[in-house]
């Protein structure tokens, strides 16, 4: 049996294709681009239906750590977790991983982006609950999200179903192919009429023990890391060690450290309104358009 879901929220980098908004100091989730809140708190506020505050957990850099605090006083500050150089999801992820662990041994892990936008709450918060309860079913899996593609999108990457596992409440869970990043637009209007091709939505779930074992086993170097890391939490020195770790890790994301090795990976497919706002194009999607066509 699993134990309790934490939440991880990944709230670093610097978003520079939002040039000039979203700088390094103040990148796109710490923005008002959509509606009068952050991203970031948006998205504590997506998963704060499911999962209490004290098991939320927002890793960020260092650089960013203060204002991160003041945007979310509920959020406890051993939860904010600072990175002290930005070195993608892979680290990311493992990091939040150990700290996960050593809380709970047994816990399980929904971890998503904090520069998302996410419509219809309600049915976000289903789709929770249905992968904690596949965790429960499938508890060595690693299991993704994919929305079903509105068009032929060349920014986004993209998720293969295969097999059918289960299907309830209109979410199904199927086996994954491969994956295929941010492809041409002649591919991507293949998928799309393929019609089993799922946008990736960079959202995860699974038990934490089971995320650092597959890291273990793929990039093992990054896991060797993270068992030193592990041992020197609570401990005075882990800041430096965490540190002087850092400058030895490759940067590295998950979906292509882990997720595209792994064997046993599973997506659910949702009917979610989803759109990762990586560009002004993407934006525009989002905002209304005033007469003359401008957003």
């Amino acid at each position: 049996m699993t134990g309790p879901m934490f939440g991880v929220i990944m709230a670093g980098g610097a978003g520079t294709r939002l040039w000039p908004q979203s700088r390094r100091q103040k990148p796109k989730h710490l923005l008002r681009l959509v509606g009068d809140k952050t991203m970031l708190e948006m998205t504590v506020e997506r998963i704060s239906g499911v999962i209490d505050a004290e098991k939320i957990l927002v890793v960020t850099m260092a650089e960013q750590a203060n204002a991160v605090r003041e945007l979310l006083p509920l959020i406890p500050r051993a939860n904010i977790i600072s990175e002290p150089v930005g070195r993608n999801t892979a680290p990311c992820i493992g990091l939040a991983a150990i700290v996960v662990r050593d809380r709970c041994p047994d816990a399980t892990m929904a971890v998503m982006p904090a520069d998302h936008v996410v419509g219809n709450r309600g049915r976000f918060e289903q789709v929770v609950r249905f992968a904690a309860r596949q965790l429960e079913a499938h508890p060595e899996a690693l299991i993704t999200v994919g929305i079903k593609p509105r068009r032929p999108a060349t920014g986004f990457g993209y998720i293969q179903k295969v097999e059918r596992c289960d299907e309830v409440d209109g979410f199904g869970l199927f086996n994954v192919g491969r994956f295929v990043e941010k492809p041409p637009l002649a591919q991507a209007r293949r998928m799309v009429a393929d019609g089993h091709f799922l946008w990736n939505a960079g959202v995860f779930f699974w038990r934490a023990e089971a995320i650092l074992r597959e890291i273990a086993v793929h990039l093992p170097e990054l896991g060797s890391a993270l068992d030193g890391l592990a041992h020197s939490l609570g401990k005075e020195d882990f800041d430096k060690r965490l540190a002087e770790t850092y400058t030895k890790i490759n940067p590295i994301s998950i979906d292509f450290g882990v997720m595209q090795k792994a064997r046993s990976v599973l997506v659910i497919e949702a009917d979610i309104k989803w759109n990762d706002v990586g560009s002004w194009a993407s934006l525009a999607s989002i905002w209304p358009s005033d007469e003359a066509g401008c957003a």
